[in-house]
């Protein structure tokens, strides 16, 4: 999520600079917000009702316990589902519209490219805030379904981002420089958390001290997923800038559809899975099974709902 989160930065400020605050903050409502009020108020509701509730004997008819949903605590709870990131985004694009309108100037383009320092510097303000948050918001829990505990990460890497577009980072980044901190990031990392873990079971720990509040494990938890993190951000970004930087036609279906498979992907995974649940076969080839059955499905129907006019706009 931290990738997707530092992506989405790197397009914001040539976005804002064309657009201008007004006509930036209106596209993103409308990019953003309609989604997610689709999924909250049509798509969310119609998979708890027809494949969850339904199939196990409901008799309130869907309209009367639609509105009973929508004015109850769920909607509020969990009612975004995955849409969560495009409230959160929303919130982060409208945040950095209402710094730059107070700035009043707009930043300097100049090109640099990062060190190891700023890398470790990233790494440290991430595990650092991130060990803040969980003494009053540990793993595990929730406000308007989005969890804060991994929200440090999430502002930092979409800073980065925004930072990564003014300096030209991405594009001048060298490939052996991203490829050693993807390798240190993921082999850190893991070898980070096989310790904390093994540690753990050696000396019969509980769990609850890894989940935030003033502990040392807490804080090797939040130094590992910055580590992790941060690694493979960089790293990513430059393998698929190098090596998958062309379109064909199936790339190009895939691209299309990929947000509509985003928003459309729960009642298509749900429902299979619930179609195979009495299948007896070992978890993992069953998880396999439905993985791969799932994707194809998701972007079939995300195809044949884009060809509805008023949807293809709203997903696209």
């Amino acid at each position: 999520m931290g990738l997707l989160f530092f992506i989405a930065g790197y397009f914001v400020p040539a976005k804002f600079d064309s657009k201008g605050p007004a006509r930036f903050l209106r596209d993103r409502a409308i990019r953003l917000g309609l989604p997610t009020l689709l999924y909250m108020f049509l798509i969310g509701p119609a998979t708890i009702y027809y494949l969850l509730l339904a199939p196990r004997g409901e008799r309130m008819s869907f309209a009367r316990w639609w509105l009973s949903y929508v004015v109850g605590p769920d909607i509020r709870g969990g009612g975004t589902g995955p849409l969560w990131f495009c409230v959160a985004l929303l919130i982060f694009c409208a945040v950095y519209a209402l710094g730059r309108v107070a700035a009043r100037r707009t930043p300097l383009n100049a090109l640099w490219v990062p060190a190891d320092r700023h890398v470790l510097a990233l790494i440290a303000s991430m595990a650092a805030a991130t060990f803040l948050v969980r003494i009053v918001q540990p793993v595990g829990t929730a406000i308007y379904n989005m969890q804060l505990c991994y929200f440090a990460d999430y502002v930092i890497l979409f800073a980065a981002g925004i930072h990564a577009a003014r300096h030209g980072w991405l594009t001048r980044m060298r490939r052996a420089f991203g490829l050693r901190w993807m390798a240190i990031g993921a082999g850190g990392g893991a070898v980070l958390w096989f310790v904390m873990v093994s540690v753990a079971v050696a000396l019969h720990a509980r769990l609850e001290p890894f989940n935030g509040g003033v502990t040392l494990q807490s804080a090797a938890n939040a130094t590992w997923e910055a580590l992790f993190a941060a690694g493979m951000c960089i790293g990513l970004v430059v393998i698929f800038r190098d090596g998958f930087n062309r379109q064909g036609r199936f790339a190009r279906f895939l691209s299309e559809n990929a947000f509509a498979v985003y928003v459309l992907h729960p009642p298509v995974l749900i429902a299979i899975s619930l179609a195979l649940r009495a299948w007896a076969a070992p978890p993992v080839l069953k998880f396999a099974v439905v993985s791969a059955v799932a994707v194809a499905a998701s972007f079939g129907v995300a195809a044949a709902v884009r060809t509805i006019r008023p949807l293809r706009w709203v997903l696209s």
